[in-house]
């Protein structure tokens, strides 16, 4: 795209000057040695600023060199120099493009600063009557304009052309896909992408110039459902760099589907039909199965293919290696086994509540599909707590339809720490006191005071008081806690570790994290 100056016309500075030192004084043969110096050395190394700033120097110098022998003439024998500062233009306008440009055509920072230059040359040529330099100023500023405006005509406005491209995905995928955007012209470009609606730009590759188009791959992760227009934002040059333009470009419309979409969606399925489908709890079937007991904690009973979602602890290793491919395990059911799903109903923004809705009811499927019973707690800042009787098949997940219409959004909740237990907070208290040593009591005194608060709230957290509800009605065997880990993070670690702590089984599922199920390890 550039560089395309032959070796010859590079040379001429080089030539010119060294014969124009030798009609010259011994000032200015040493000062156009010096000249030809800086030019050979920054075009060997690429140093192109200083190779820009060379080449437009021997420019001005060759005709005050021959003006005691060509007079005005040595202007004219300035011209074969001239590729030499377009060979340099072209060298640093990709270095030095800006990521953002307004969107009308304006004169590059290089340019302006170079007709500023000569435009005080000009000045003090005319201010000190030197006619040559005056006129070696005014023909390089009139090739540099005459040069600008045919770059602006040739460049325009729109000198960029995409095709856009339709794409369904669901909210929360990662997506990559490859922009190749068309050039009108021959042009240095910069290309930034932004996204004009909800979704994350994950990686952006670097810009590739093939021929008349630029080609570019962006990955990137929409976050709510609903069309979304990501946006090319480019800096566009001409391939001298004298002029910047700044164009936006609509490349990729995203039908997006939301998450909740897909699990509502399952859940209405079985209702109607008794199917599951796609998304019909396979998210969290293996964690639902191993905190339900059935990964291992009852008979085995036989061995079926693998299911995206199964526990890796299910893999029955000996027929895998025998069939070549994945098998698990299965075992027999709990009878009489009823499971406890807690759900904070309130999240902070509108992507919380998708991932609340959809981790919600894909676990829900989940325990359907494994013939379990459960019951349903809901609570929430400001909300009363509640829990339903233990429900199973249509039933439970006709409740749980229900409660995710009563999600609210804006409860905003920032923490610093990583939430612990009451539990891990005593024993780190009992560590502290064994050791003694003053740093260890100024620990002790926060912690202290930490766990005297917890213990408070505990009592009187609505997360407590179901739980307790839930123990004191039917005793569950596991329990299973849907939430963004906001205000209740200290108390349902406490409460469900007191459970662990009894033998009841159980799982929180953080809706506050893009992807993460953990399970309750305080």
């Amino acid at each position: 795209m550039y560089r395309k100056v032959s070796p010859v016309l590079l040379a001429c500075p080089v030539v010119i000057l060294s014969g124009a030192a030798l009609l010259a004084d011994v000032f200015s043969g040493v000062m156009a040695g010096a000249v030809v110096v800086v030019y050979l050395t920054s075009l060997w190394t690429g140093r192109w600023g200083v190779f820009l700033g060379a080449a437009l120097f021997s420019v001005l110098a060759i005709p005050l060199l021959t003006f005691g022998v060509l007079n005005l003439w040595g202007v004219v024998l300035a011209l074969p120099a001239l590729p030499a500062v377009s060979f340099g233009l072209q060298s640093i306008a990709m270095p030095l493009m800006p990521s953002s440009a307004t969107s009308k055509p304006r004169p590059s920072l290089i340019a302006v600063s170079m007709v500023t230059v000569l435009a005080c040359g000009l000045f003090i040529a005319i201010v000190v009557q030197a006619i040559i330099l005056a006129a070696s100023c005014a023909m390089v500023a009139i090739v540099l304009l005459g040069t600008w405006y045919v770059q602006f005509r040739r460049l325009g406005r729109q000198p960029l052309v995409a095709e856009v491209l339709e794409s369904r995905v669901g909210a929360g995928t990662t997506v990559r896909r490859e922009v190749v955007i068309r050039r009108v012209c021959r042009s240095c470009c910069n290309v930034s992408i932004r996204v004009s609606g909800g979704a994350v730009v994950e990686s952006l590759s670097p810009v590739r110039i093939n021929g008349d188009s630029v080609e570019v791959v962006v990955s990137l992760t929409p976050l709510l459902g609903g069309p979304t227009d990501i946006m090319v934002y480019a800096c566009v040059s001409d391939e001298l760099g004298l002029i910047y333009v700044g164009q936006s470009l609509r490349i990729l419309h995203l039908h997006v589907i939301p998450r909740a979409q897909v699990a509502q969606s399952a859940a209405m399925r079985f209702l109607e039909k008794g199917e599951m489908g796609e998304g019909g709890g396979n998210y969290l079937a293996g964690d639902i199965a191993e905190v339900a007991g059935l990964s291992g904690g009852g008979e085995y009973v036989a061995s079926r293919a693998y299911v995206p979602g199964d526990s890796i602890r299910t893999v029955d290793w000996k027929h895998t290696a025998k069939l070549q491919s994945l098998v698990v395990k299965t075992f027999g059911e709990n009878p009489g086994a009823t499971g406890l799903i807690l759900v904070n109903l309130g999240v902070a923004n509108a992507d919380e509540a998708d991932r609340l809705v959809y981790k919600f009811l894909s676990g829900v499927l989940a325990v359907v599909g494994l013939s379990q019973s459960a019951a349903i707690g809901l609570y929430g800042d400001g909300q009363e707590e509640r829990i339903g009787q233990a429900l199973e098949g249509r039933a439970l997940v006709r409740r749980a339809l229900n409660a995710t219409a009563e999600v609210q959004t804006g409860i905003e909740w920032s923490r610093m720490l990583q939430p612990m237990s009451l539990q891990a907070i005593e024993a780190r208290i009992n560590s502290l006191r064994r050791m003694g040593s003053e740093t260890a009591l100024r620990l002790l005194g926060l912690l202290g005071l930490e766990a005297r608060v917890m213990r408070e709230g505990v009592r009187v957290d609505p997360v407590g008081r179901l739980i307790h509800n839930a123990v004191n009605r039917f005793y569950p065997s596991w329990c299973v806690a849907f939430t963004a880990m906001q205000w209740d993070a200290g108390s349902l670690l406490t409460e469900l570790r007191s459970l662990e702590m009894k033998g009841i089984r159980t799982l929180i599922v953080d809706v506050g994290k893009s992807d993460i199920v953990r399970a309750n390890r305080a």
